[in-house]
């Protein structure tokens, strides 16, 4: 912590230091000088000044390059707006020209027309990598290459012919000048001449063109899309999307290998990117497997679950033996099982520890097995080999109370089930030891509902169990 509060003030001190405050806006001003003047004018060694713009670069204060064998500098700014002007003006641009007359690296070049498309400054997109031109389209052009590109799966060779019409409407490509220049250059390899001249009329090269332009597009952010598998088609997002989610629908379970190349996808992160959207998007409800190597809907994989257990046919099931046949993680395989549950596709409970899967056949058989036995019994103890989320337990105990009418009684605190004959007992007990009782008093101490209460109390007064008089708060006994 402490180094980085110096690095900050250091920082500040720089930016304060009236030398490179007066440097910083000399360049700025400039845009490109010659270093050795420059540092003459300001009465500095060269070494210093190379230093200070050094630091300037590395302070982010400035972005510029030294150039000419680092004898001049030139800032971004200053480079851009040329490169700017310079595309203006014609159609093709020659990178490497650019490089040699500005003394920066081709790398800069690209970098900075880039910036200048991406900002829509400019329109246009790099031919061929060993041809190192831009070609320059206006902004109506680039719109007509993005609606062709929107409508649907487009072949290639369609964008080239575009591509080759826009061009030859350019004069980019002129058969006749080329044997011209041919002729003029008779220093000229004529190897090298035929094989310019056969790739300039090569059907390929307008396809491999359209690639680099949707490659140019796509950094850029003005289209999002992917290459078939053959490199042949080209395929739009909105289209990808709603391929890949039909597919996912039709399929269940895919392979992400196969998908990847169905639809050009390069990446798996990718992959699981476009597969994210269309999850948020709810279009679309599925998981990777762990191993990531498949990807299967939620609708296929309930149908797998269903058909595991009912294949097992067993009340007790392990749940990593459905993890391991469908392939996903334990977190989600328990959440699909209760999902499952909830929507009542199965009937079963899954254990807290969410390792074992029952069957309501044996959670029943248990459960009325011990009310048969027991005058009370503690859900604890019911729990034990099932070890069930306890809030799960105690709401199927109360709708198995329901649908068999069953003479029990869940506590209100949810700890244990009495029979109702034992309840009468307690409640007996509880009233005779006072000539008046408050009904809230002896519900708490019985740990049963004041409704239930009230019922047992009249039932007692009905059979003559119990002699009294019962008011709405109060029992008083005789």
């Amino acid at each position: 912590m402490f180094e980085k509060i110096k690095n900050k003030i250091e920082k500040i001190k720089d930016e304060l230091d009236p030398r490179k405050v007066k440097i910083k806006k000399e360049v700025m001003k400039r845009g490109i000088f010659n270093i050795e003047l420059f540092s003459n004018e300001l009465g500095l060694v060269i070494p210093e000044v190379k230093k200070e713009l050094e630091d300037l670069i590395k302070d982010e204060q400035i972005i510029g390059y030294f150039t000419f064998l680092d004898t001049e500098f030139i800032t971004y700014d200053y480079l851009k707006e040329q490169l700017n002007n310079n595309i203006e003006g014609i159609f093709k641009l020659d990178l490497k020209k650019q490089s040699q007359d500005f003394g920066v690296p081709l790398e800069i070049i690209y970098k900075i027309i880039n910036d200048l498309c991406s900002q829509d400054i400019q329109h246009g997109f790099f031919d061929i990598s060993e041809n190192y031109m831009f070609f320059h389209v206006s902004e109506i052009e680039q719109n007509q290459m993005l609606s062709i590109l929107k409508k649907g799966k487009v072949h290639l060779s369609e964008l080239a012919d575009f591509i080759d019409d826009l061009i030859e409407s350019n004069e980019d490509i002129d058969l006749t000048s080329l044997i011209t220049d041919i002729k003029d250059d008779k220093d000229s390899d004529l190897n090298e001449w035929e094989a310019l001249a056969k790739n300039a009329i090569d059907a390929a090269l307008g396809k491999k063109r359209a690639r680099i332009w949707i490659d140019n597009l796509i950094s850029w952010n003005k289209i999002r899309g992917n290459f078939t598998e053959d490199q042949e088609y080209f395929v739009p997002q909105n289209i990808i999307t709603k391929e890949i989610s039909n597919f996912i629908k039709r399929t269940g379970r895919v392979k992400t290998s196969d998908l990847q190349k169905k639809f050009g996808i390069k990446e798996i992160d990718m992959l699981k990117n476009e597969l994210n959207i269309l999850e948020k998007n709810n279009v679309i409800r599925g998981f990777f497997t762990l191993d990531e190597t498949e990807y299967v809907s939620e609708e296929k994989v309930f149908d797998e679950i269903i058909n595991i257990i009912n294949e097992k046919n067993q009340d007790v099931l392990n749940i990593m033996e459905i993890q391991e046949k469908i392939r996903l993680g334990p977190k989600n395989t328990s959440s699909l099982l209760k999902k499952l549950i909830s929507n009542q596709k199965i009937s079963g409970l899954v254990s807290n520890d969410e390792s074992k899967f029952f069957t309501y056949q044996i959670l029943n058989k248990t459960i009325m097995d011990f009310i048969e036995k027991n005058e009370r019994i503690k859900f604890k103890t019911i729990n034990e080999n099932f070890k069930l989320p306890p809030q799960d337990l105690v709401k199927h105990v109360e709708k198995l109370i329901k649908q068999h009418n069953l003479r029990v009684i869940v506590t209100w605190d949810k700890s244990e089930i009495i029979k109702e004959e034992k309840m009468l007992f307690i409640l007996m007990d509880i009233l005779k030891k006072s000539k008046k009782s408050l009904l809230s008093e002896v519900a708490k101490s019985a740990k049963i509902d004041a409704k239930i209460l009230v019922r047992l109390i009249k039932y007692m007064l009905e059979f003559g169990l119990i002699h009294g008089e019962l008011t709405n708060n109060e029992f008083f006994l005789k």
